[in-house]
């Protein structure tokens, strides 16, 4: 198959399928025409172009190239690569669309919060408890009148050999960093705790010193969906213990409202104080049974006092040690864990409450920098300055040990989660008191780059952070 070509004399010139050469001589002028093979543009798939000035047809691949583009070589007119430079732009497009759609699904994966449990409860306000109470000091063998309760300690779980267990993390040089979200606007909280379900938050801060007798002092209740305040509980007392019962009804705090020290009992939603009661030391330590019906407060050098919320009274429990000076308790069982300290070293005391029976004493070659007790009463956590012991109550026996590195102090807090898969400290001032976390498999997961003054879990996965001088805020835990 022949082309045809035009001479600009107006004379028609036959270019043969086989001819190779750049140009014709035009018989009628004598002008040498540029010649571009049809067979090229189509035969072997050559990319070819139309000059927009001679109308010929051009491969490509016999254009002059120069910075604009190409030059036809019949007219001098310069031509545009329009195929190919669209074929360009077009991937182009699509690999900008795909990278900018990658990195937005990304980031709304990585910064969406958790959906709120849709099954949780609602809190309703509670009728007042009547303040009348009498107060009785029980001696030992008397039988307990406290409400019977479940006494079964969960048994001991392997966490390497339990097959829901979630795999071990490998170990990292350094632990990543958690991401700190503002749970809400409200700075310089000292103390705080919640129902076990993260429904209430009860607050306490202090502004002036320990020391101060003009300092102020707000005692507040949260709603932690919403950050809406509910009541406000005392503006009197200089909180040194606090808990909150499972229902979120009610809060039992122990602490010092000049120029007495006294446990008071509270109600969350109204403010009104439903039980006072006089005690020599304030920081013994708060909590609620699982059923809420029964509180209980550890006095120093005096025993635990056991108040029934319904009925507002109140017995005396004296036979603990009379060393015991801080206590753990459990959300789940009647289980407590009592710190004692004397001139023979420190030990801990494991109770049931029910049947008021000592179960363990965990006595350690050293003294124990802070400790706590899980919610489901199955383990007691001692923290050292090179690590942290985890004893398992229903043996006696440590279970676990958590190696620290590159501290020079005991920790000065310690939590467990409630699924009991996590252990969280608060290093020692001198330390930096900023949150680590640690698996049972003993890594340490994440930091929190935040100085805590107080913590506590809202959830498995949920943790809250009392920064020292700064708002709350909400850590969402690997």
């Amino acid at each position: 198959m022949s082309s045809t070509i035009q001479c600009d004399c107006g004379q028609t010139l036959r270019v043969p399928i086989e001819y190779s050469r750049p140009a014709l001589t035009c018989p009628r002028c004598g002008q040498q025409v540029p010649v571009a093979v049809a067979r090229d543009a189509f035969a072997d798939g050559t990319s070819a172009q139309t000059c927009d000035e001679c109308g010929n047809l051009f491969p490509l691949s016999q254009l002059k190239r120069d910075d604009a583009g190409f030059i036809c070589r019949r007219c001098a007119t310069r031509l545009v690569q329009q195929a190919a430079d669209q074929r360009a732009l077009i991937v182009k497009l699509i690999v900008v669309a795909f990278i900018a759609t990658s990195a937005t699904v990304g980031y709304f994966l990585l910064t969406r919060e958790r959906p709120a449990n849709p099954n949780a409860a609602p809190i309703t306000s509670n009728n007042q408890i009547p303040p009348e109470g009498s107060t009785t000091d029980i001696p030992e063998d008397t039988p307990t009148v406290v409400p019977p309760q479940s006494t079964e300690i969960p048994p001991e779980v392997d966490p390497a050999k339990d097959a829901n267990a979630r795999p071990p993390t490998l170990p990292d040089s350094v632990p990543p960093v958690a991401r700190v979200e503002s749970l809400w606007t409200y700075n310089d909280v000292q103390r705080m705790a919640s129902d076990p379900k993260g429904r209430v938050l009860v607050t306490y801060r202090r502004e002036g010193s320990a020391l101060d007798p003009n300092a102020t002092h707000e005692l507040m209740a949260w709603d932690v969906l919403t950050g809406q305040r509910l009541a406000t509980l005392a503006t009197d007392l200089r909180v040194e213990s606090l808990a909150v019962s499972p229902d979120g009804k009610h809060a039992l705090v122990a602490g010092r409202a000049k120029p007495v020290v006294e446990m008071r009992l509270i109600n969350c939603h109204t403010g009104a104080v439903l039980k006072q009661e006089k005690v020599l030391e304030p920081w013994g330590g708060t909590g609620f049974s699982a059923d809420g019906k029964t509180a209980w407060c550890l006095g120093p050098k005096e025993g635990i006092r056991y108040l029934q919320t319904a009925t507002g009274s109140v017995q005396l429990f004296k036979g603990v040690d009379i060393n015991s000076y801080h206590a753990a308790f459990s959300t789940a069982l009647p289980i407590a864990a009592l710190k004692c300290n004397s001139s023979s070293g420190q030990w801990i005391d494991v109770y049931q409450l029910t049947t008021r029976q000592r179960l363990h004493r965990l006595q350690p070659r050293e003294p124990i920098g802070s400790d706590t007790l899980s919610p489901d009463g199955a383990l007691v956590a001692m923290g050292f300055r090179r690590r942290i012991d985890l004893y398992d109550v229903r043996s006696g026996n440590v279970r676990r040990t958590l190696e620290r590195t590159g501290y020079t102090n005991a920790p000065e807090r310690l939590l467990i989660s409630p699924d009991s898969r996590r252990v969280v400290e608060i290093p020692f001032g001198a330390d930096g008191k900023q949150p680590v976390v640690y698996s049972l498999t003993g890594e340490r997961t994440q930091t929190v780059n935040v100085s805590a003054a107080d913590m506590l879990f809202l959830d498995e996965q949920t943790l809250l952070i009392a920064v020292e001088g700064g708002p709350l805020k909400k850590v969402l835990l690997k």
